[in-house]
């Protein structure tokens, strides 16, 4: 009696572990593949602009007048993609634009739009982002004619989840973090912390916004 009792709680608990991270991995590809669209730029492509690689294994140059940046590696190869990363550590490059060995993410890496990411949201990209299969392929180096960013800001502490009931405040939250007014907003002077004026009309690609500072 007490070893089936034994065995049905542990199922239970079983059962409830593998939900909870299959809830977090469904999570991270939402937001990874259908929020911030990652592979749009992380995944290669051809001269028709179609696919040709494996997803967010690295992608082709995003150019600028600025800059000529490769979008790396996000899969968890060892030698060539973010295998050797801890998930803490993939959160920090996430919203503190910081990489293990201290370097500064640079754009056109939207690391202000994610700065505002739920502790749970961050963790969901990192577990996922960790669960993907491992593709060797490594990008070449970008090159930059702006300079780096010193930081984005303080680190990012911590961020609670907003409540999804509130559906104006939820939907600002999920565009932030898609990044739309990377492209939907136009220039101005006076930056206001890389947001410039919030979706208020396009503007030329190759320009982008970064903290208070105009690149390109």
């Amino acid at each position: 009696m007490v070893k089936h009792l034994l065995a049905a709680i542990f199922a239970v608990i079983s059962v409830t572990v593998s939900a909870q991270a299959e809830d977090v991995l469904g999570r991270g590809a939402y937001l990874v593949k259908a929020v911030a669209a990652c592979g749009v730029c992380h995944s290669p492509v051809d001269q028709t602009g179609g696919r040709s690689g494996p997803d967010l294994s690295g992608g082709a140059a995003t150019l600028s007048p600025s800059f000529i940046a490769y979008p790396p590696n996000l899969t968890p190869d060892m030698q060539t993609g973010l295998g050797s990363w801890s998930e803490e550590q993939i959160i920090t490059a996430l919203r503190d634009g910081k990489t293990p060995d201290g370097r500064v993410l640079r754009p056109p890496k939207p690391i202000p739009f994610y700065r505002s990411m739920s502790d749970n949201d961050a963790q969901a990209v990192a577990t996922y982002l960790k669960s993907l299969p491992a593709v060797e392929h490594r990008v070449p180096e970008s090159t930059y004619k702006v300079s780096t960013p010193a930081s984005y800001g303080p680190p990012v502490d911590h961020v609670q989840d907003l409540p999804r009931e509130d559906r104006v405040a939820y939907g600002a939250y999920l565009a932030k973090l898609a990044h739309c007014m990377q492209c939907h907003t136009p220039f101005r002077a006076g930056w206001a912390e890389g947001l410039c004026e919030q979706d208020g009309g396009g503007r030329p690609f190759g320009r982008l916004c970064v903290g208070k500072q105009k690149v390109g």
